[in-house]
Protein backbone atom coordinates (compact mmCIF):
# COMPACT_ATOMS: atom_id res chain seq x y z
CA UNK A 1 0.00 0.00 0.00
CA UNK A 2 0.70 3.54 -0.09
CA UNK A 3 0.00 6.68 1.85
CA UNK A 4 -2.85 9.11 -0.09
CA UNK A 5 -4.25 12.42 1.51
CA UNK A 6 -7.94 12.95 1.35
CA UNK A 7 -9.60 16.05 0.41
CA UNK A 8 -10.03 16.43 4.25
CA UNK A 9 -6.25 15.92 5.28
CA UNK A 10 -7.13 12.84 6.47
CA UNK A 11 -3.90 10.58 5.39
CA UNK A 12 -4.84 6.88 4.49
CA UNK A 13 -2.90 3.65 3.27
CA UNK A 14 -4.33 2.94 0.25
CA UNK A 15 -4.05 -0.18 -2.45
CA UNK A 16 -1.05 0.66 -5.00
CA UNK A 17 -3.57 0.00 -7.95
CA UNK A 18 -4.79 3.81 -6.91
CA UNK A 19 -4.25 6.92 -8.88
CA UNK A 20 -4.87 10.35 -7.62
CA UNK A 21 -8.53 11.75 -8.14
CA UNK A 22 -9.79 8.23 -8.26
CA UNK A 23 -13.02 8.13 -5.51
CA UNK A 24 -12.60 6.07 -2.89
CA UNK A 25 -14.87 5.01 0.09
CA UNK A 26 -13.02 5.52 3.37
CA UNK A 27 -14.43 3.85 6.52
CA UNK A 28 -14.58 7.13 8.67
CA UNK A 29 -14.46 4.98 12.26
CA UNK A 30 -11.09 3.91 11.50
CA UNK A 31 -9.57 5.77 8.90
CA UNK A 32 -9.32 2.76 6.68
CA UNK A 33 -9.56 2.34 2.82
CA UNK A 34 -12.62 0.40 2.23
CA UNK A 35 -12.84 0.67 -1.81
CA UNK A 36 -13.29 2.89 -5.09
CA UNK A 37 -16.82 4.47 -5.27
Amino acid sequence: GKPATMETGLVVTVPDFINEGDELIINTDTGEYKSRA
